[in-house]
């Protein structure tokens, strides 16, 4: 298929569309959402969001902590991550709550853990879809952003879900593994 744009976007457009007709074609239907991220990313080009996933307790809210130099994300003895949290460069350090039904409220830094956590925010019961924290420190990283997500096999179900459900929306994945524990599912 030939649309006429030889530019880098309109290729990878082509490209998706090729793709998106061979998934209607054989009735591919899990890769649907993963085509229409991908044209997202294109097309809106903001964010290359870089996931990081892996097993509960492996120290992936941790690592973003040391990456980033500032201890922002909430990190325990038990699985505490139950929330997506995106980080991403900004002017001033701040975050904004989305909720699902898309109500949004800025929040301070140091009221992440009542929205991102299963102490503060057990079983997402205030509606999170994802926070937003914006760093000052971050701005070297340009228009990268790193999503914390919950722990893959946790003792709570909704956790493994919720990380496993965004991992379509991401432009890459840093997979963080304990040498502790074996891989599993």
């Amino acid at each position: 298929m030939q649309t006429g744009d030889d530019s880098l976007q309109g290729r990878a457009n082509s490209a998706l569309q090729f793709v998106e007709d061979v998934c209607d074609e054989f009735n591919l239907q899990g890769l649907d959402k993963i085509a229409v991220s991908a044209r997202r990313f294109v097309n809106e080009q903001r964010f290359l969001d870089i996931a990081v996933l892996g097993q509960f307790k492996a120290g992936k809210s941790s690592f973003l902590n040391a990456l980033t130099g500032k201890a922002v994300l909430p990190v325990g003895s038990i699985p505490v991550t139950s929330v997506i949290t995106r980080l991403s460069a900004g002017e001033h350090d701040r975050s904004v709550v989305t909720f699902h039904g898309g109500g949004v409220r800025e929040a301070s830094i140091e009221e992440l853990d009542d929205y991102v956590s299963e102490s503060g925010n057990p079983e997402n019961e205030k509606g999170v879809a994802v926070v937003d924290v914006e760093l000052t420190e971050l701005r070297r990283w340009g228009g990268a952003r790193l999503i914390d997500t919950p722990g893959i096999g946790s003792i709570w179900k909704h956790n493994t879900e919720t990380a496993m459900g965004w991992f379509p929306e991401t432009g890459a994945v840093l997979f963080v593994m304990s040498a502790e524990r074996p891989i599993s599912e």
